[in-house]
């Protein structure tokens, strides 16, 4: 189904024109337009706009029953107009409509004449101008458009060619007619534009039309147009530029999207996340998006240390980490229990455990009664040199 796109005074559809302008009568043949599908009291018929029907107009669908030796018409239905596309029209019965059963492939005939539009094809050297009929864009050359029969002024417009106009263009009902336009091309005013960045072997685009690589120069037929300069790895420049002179100079600073950034440590070794995600151990580089980043260092025996940086220029970060120190813990249960510290098996007491070197800081301690079915965690904070001393009954006060 073709789509129309509806504007005032005219309809568009595939490269076609409808115009809706009075025009005189003419006279139409009978039984050339028949019902198509049905819908209750809504049907098709398979003729539009083209063929000179409007929304309102009124007409019967008949069918030809041979009486005496001629044909005869019997109306079996009245109808009204209620829209119209280019090829097909909606009708609707009207309530006073004879009760003969109406069907698809009936006649159809209208109580008004209608004239069909006539089709104006335009031609232009070179093509690709825009169709303008008195201050509507109807087309781009070479097209053909649906007019009513009358008169026409039409101009051609296309960049870089002087406006073209032919007045006084007829349109006959039903008969196609041909024109073809030349363009003549303006004569252009010439502007030098030298061009180059940092760094150099920057992509530029004009308008975007590619013109070449920094440096470069590059003439251009326009004082004002858009440039847009694109390198790997930094950001797009695109602004509008007016030039003035014969002769015009443009540099182009282009901003790198992303940085080198080099982690290290003392002692190295340690683990790198990236805003939560490991990346690698130090010493280590990479190049980054420009942006704030979250940096978090890891190692055994070190207390751990979390920063942001910003990615806005080539960086170095040396971070020396400090030790956590070690402090022991001693360890007994009643009546008795497996131990484990931090997910690690430390066997069972009683016995007592001899002290257990730890390092400073939180640890998790376990301990697991399979007999009683019981087990319990306590979590400790060991200060560095610290002996602590822990007993936990696991029946009993």
């Amino acid at each position: 189904m073709k789509k129309y796109a509806h504007l005032t005074g005219f309809v568009v559809t595939a490269g076609f024109l409808f115009l809706s302008f009075a025009g005189s009568l003419a006279s139409q043949t009978p039984g050339s337009m028949r019902v198509g599908s049905i819908n209750g009291d809504e049907f098709v018929i398979d003729a539009g706009s083209r063929q000179g029907i409007k929304e309102n107009f009124t007409g019967e669908t008949f069918i030809e029953e041979e009486v005496g030796g001629r044909k005869v018409p019997i109306t079996t239905s009245t109808f009204d107009i209620i829209s119209v596309d280019a090829e097909s029209s909606r009708a609707r019965k009207k309530s006073e409509s004879p009760t003969t059963p109406l069907r698809t492939g009936q006649l159809v005939k209208f109580d008004q004449r209608l004239i069909p539009q006539g089709v104006l094809s335009i031609t232009s050297a070179p093509n690709g101008a825009e169709v303008l009929i008195g201050n509507h864009n109807v087309g781009v050359t070479d097209c053909s458009i649906y007019l009513e029969p009358g008169s026409y002024d039409i101009r051609l417009r296309r960049s870089g060619y002087e406006v073209a106009e032919r007045q006084g263009v007829r349109v006959r009902s039903g008969a196609e007619e041909s024109i073809s336009i030349p363009l003549t091309r303006v004569q252009p005013t010439t502007f030098r534009v030298q061009i180059d960045s940092t760094p150099e072997e920057a992509a530029v685009y004009i308008d975007n039309n590619y013109r070449g690589d920094t440096p470069l120069e590059i003439e251009v037929y326009q004082n004002r147009f858009r440039i847009r300069v694109e390198k790997e790895n930094y950001e797009v420049f695109s602004e509008g530029v007016t030039v003035s002179r014969a002769v015009n100079q443009l540099h182009v600073d282009l901003e790198p999207k992303q940085f080198q950034v080099r982690i290290a440590s003392a002692p190295s070794g340690a683990r790198i996340y990236l805003d939560g995600e490991y990346v690698g151990i130090s010493d280590w580089e990479r190049m980054l998006d420009k942006g704030t980043r979250v940096v978090r260092l890891e190692k055994e025996g070190y207390k751990t240390q979390e920063f942001q940086i910003q990615v806005i220029e080539e960086t170095d970060i040396n971070r020396t980490l400090a030790p956590l120190g070690y402090g022991s813990v001693v360890i007994s249960a009643y009546p008795y229990a497996e131990i484990e510290i931090d997910g690690q098996p430390y066997g069972e007491v009683p016995p007592m455990t001899n002290p257990i070197r730890l390092t400073a800081g939180k640890h998790k301690i376990k301990f697991i009664a399979r007999r009683l079915r019981k087990e319990r965690e306590i979590e400790i904070d060991l200060a560095r040199d610290e002996i602590k001393r822990i007993h936990e009954k696991l029946i009993g006060n």
